[in-house]
């Protein structure tokens, strides 16, 4: 195997090693891409080791990419960690605990900062050897920093309180090397780090740094956790850090370098880039050519529908969001890369940033917040100042939370929560008032303004419904809806505007390695279940059905059709699933979400459950939405984990299911058709398992087989517990 490592510090003791520890029958040659002198490199080596953080290097990196090069880490995971206003948004967003991040565009204007807050941490940008990281106490301090730093561009955290020292796990491939360091934080000299056993942290330490890995796509990666008191705190990701003073990284790397790279595979300079590939560089390309100040493009998102084309996301440092839509007829063309390569910026319509066109190959390049099937995107999020239709709605919601009629809006800043391009955006208004108040509005953009009054007048019966039943809040409170926009406007979930919700995601998630005793979250679990059962005996009656046992028949064998070809374990249960789905049936419909699972909960707190995102709520069978959460319950790579994460999924399943069946017994449902709503929920839940798994082939990824396998066993069990009971 021929092995690549691109550095100009090929002499690092964690590098210095490698030819020896692989041995003879491996080949270790050095690049460095911030040499001028060192020439061009093609994609001849099998792998890549990544060990330069400067823009050629990530360049290079990314080049050898869409060339068919294996580069480990991936330049687009190692550009988040690069900039830290990506690595906290990233962070946040994935439910990673993470200070609070905002970002100035020069040290200076930190000075004019409205109540920054001491003591607070600043931060360079983009992470860089010598690099800006201080503790300013108060505000003299903010001065001595100035002269040498006064047009950096920075990140603003909020100080927390901890021991003083930085615990330093490094991750190279399946170890785990754990330092420890005084904080740099004081000034000092640089300190010394002294080694410790990884099994010495606490419960829970080493499953938080693997999930750092998942969620930013690393393979060797350094996470910087501060112990608070009330938890760990990750405060830095570091792609292919140096591990000094870890014995063992250099034989951990080696082990990495082997399973790396499959053997036998063909050498990568007959690797020929795959449409999608092409279509990554081009958008790079006109970006570049059209905005010169964008700053390097990295892949967001990719995602592809059959019959419905492909659409990908691109970040960078200074630019906005860009989408990219691209036709199935181009997908499906065997040479779509010959077209896809050839695309100048003339061939498209349009004006930049906005919407671009080129009908040639059907592609569409888009400028957040610009949007061909979203038209009204654009005036959604300009609030300086805000249109003036948004203006009143956002007055009278401030009005509504305050029970004060004469409150005032004096600004509005706006940020993307969640965005899916020709479909919807949801936002998020930060809304300033004049007495000094500040609160928090979503809205949600629909392309169908229809759409949006459904589900405004929806979530304004469901909370009436609350306030009748003396409850809490169990959706979000409805504020307004701006009909000419198609958007809805709701409070914070639960109300708290100042904070403190803890998504879904986070609360019911186990560590990613459980060991066995490892509690699930009995009180979350519990409130979730009586959540459920409150919305399916609401007396609210929606006017559109919710998919049925027939519409996931269907849908099952479509997922399963994704998936054929890569193993047989799927053709045994397939049929058997859709069969059974088409038989079962609910005599009693309900109002049921449609998607019911832990991402669309915000607990505030764990006790208390908000049911979000009612898109697809409509009359159907509740055991959809039983069977959704199961599904979604499951903790990721499944197939891959210890006995301690099956042990806590049926824990967390029984725990769920038992706290739903006594809810509804409770409000008086009938034993027997509670048992047929547990079977069934059997079948969704297998349902589910396949659509799971297909993602992965949506998101232009390859199918695992193990995976495949363990989805196949599942879905049997499942299958088992539908048994052959009658329906209800």
């Amino acid at each position: 195997m021929r092995v690549c490592l691109l550095t100009g510090h090929p002499d690092h003791p964690l590098l210095a090693p490698l030819p020896d520890l692989l041995g003879g029958r491996h080949r270790v040659t050095v690049f460095d891409a911030d040499d001028p002198t060192a020439g061009d490199l093609g994609p001849t080596a099998d792998l890549y080791l990544l060990k330069a953080h400067s823009p050629r290097a990530v360049a290079l990196a990314r080049r050898l990419e869409r060339l068919g090069g294996h580069v480990v880490n991936g330049a687009d995971a190692t550009e988040r960690c690069l900039d830290r206003v990506h690595m906290a948004d990233l962070a946040r967003r994935s439910g990673l605990p993470f200070p609070d991040t905002r970002h100035l565009a020069r040290l200076s204007d930190l000075v004019d900062a409205t109540a920054p807050g001491f003591p607070l941490i600043v931060k360079s940008r983009t992470s860089r050897r010598g690099d800006l990281v201080a503790r300013l106490d108060r505000p003299e301090r903010l001065g001595t920093l100035q002269g040498d730093w006064a047009d950096e561009p920075v990140v603003v955290q909020e100080f927390i309180a901890n021991d003083g020292l930085d615990h330093k796990l490094w991750v190279v491939g399946e170890r785990v090397f754990v330092g420890l360091r005084g904080s740099p934080l004081d000034g000092a000299a640089r300190k010394a780090t002294r080694s410790l056993d990884p099994l010495r942290l606490p419960p829970g330490w080493l499953d938080l740094a693997r999930a750092v890995g998942e969620v930013f796509d690393l393979r060797i990666y350094g996470v910087d956790i501060l112990d608070t008191g009330a938890g760990p705190m990750v405060v830095d990701v570091n792609p292919f850090p140096g591990c000094r003073g870890a014995p063992g990284a250099p034989l951990a790397l080696a082990a990495l370098v082997r399973q790396a790279v499959p053997r036998g595979g063909p050498p990568l300079r007959q690797a020929v880039a795959s449409p999608v590939a092409v279509l990554h560089g081009t958008v790079r390309d006109l970006v570049g050519a059209l905005d010169r100040d964008a700053g390097a493009l990295r892949v967001a998102s990719v995602r592809r529908k059959p019959g419905r084309g492909l659409t990908a996301s691109y970040r960078s440092a200074a630019g906005p969001l860009v989408t990219v839509r691209l036709a199935e007829s181009a997908l499906a063309n065997s040479v779509a890369g010959a077209p896809l390569s050839s695309v100048d910026p003339a061939d498209f319509h349009g004006r930049w940033p906005g919407v671009l066109h080129c009908p040639r190959i059907g592609l569409t390049l888009q400028s957040f917040p610009h949007d061909a099937e979203l038209p009204a995107l654009p005036v959604a999020c300009a609030t300086d100042p805000p249109d003036g239709r948004l203006a009143t709605a956002l007055t009278a919601a401030a009005r509504t939370v305050l029970a004060d009629p004469r409150a005032r809006v004096s600004a509005v800043r706006v940020h993307p929560v969640r965005y899916k391009p020709a479909t919807r955006c949801v936002l998020r208004y930060h809304v300033r008032l004049s007495g000094g108040d500040e609160l928090v509005f979503f809205g949600k953009l629909y392309r169908d303004p229809a759409d949006a009054t459904a589900a405004h007048q929806l979530g304004e019966r469901l909370w009436a419904a609350a306030e009748h039943s003396a409850r809490p809040a169990v959706v979000p409170r409805p504020l307004g809806l701006v009909e000419e926009l198609g958007l809805v406007l709701t409070e914070t979930a639960g109300g708290a505007h100042a904070g403190g919700q803890l998504p879904g995601t986070a609360l019911l998630r186990p560590p990613r390695r459980a060991r066995d005793g490892v509690r699930p979250p009995w009180e979350a679990l519990a409130a979730s279940a009586a959540a459920l059962a409150w919305l399916h005996t609401s007396p609210v009656v929606s006017g559109r059905s919710a998919p049925d046992g027939h519409h996931y028949a269907t849908r099952v064998q479509a997922w399963a059709q994704t998936l054929t070809g890569t193993v047989g374990e799927l053709a045994g249960v397939v049929e058997p699933l859709a069969e059974a789905l088409r038989r079962a049936k609910s005599t009693q419909p309900a109002l049921v979400h449609g998607a019911f699972k832990p991402s669309q909960l915000v607990f505030c707190p764990p006790g208390h459950p908000v049911i979000t995102d009612l898109d697809g709520t409509g009359q159907g069978d509740p055991a959809l939405d039983v069977g959704y959460f199961l599904a979604y319950l499951r903790p990721r790579r499944l197939e891959r984990a210890q006995h301690g994460n099956h042990a806590w999924y049926e824990s967390a399943a029984d725990a769920f299911l038992d706290a739903y069946l006594a809810a509804r017994a409770h409000q008086g449902a009938d034993p027997a058709r509670l048992a047929a709503v547990r079977q069934r929920a059997a079948l969704f839940d297998a349902a589910l398992l396949l659509k799971i798994a297909s993602r992965r082939v949506r998101r232009l990824g390859s199918p695992r087989p193990a995976e495949l396998r363990w989805v196949a066993a599942e879905i049997e069990r499942c299958l088992e517990r539908f048994g052959g009971g009658q329906d209800g």
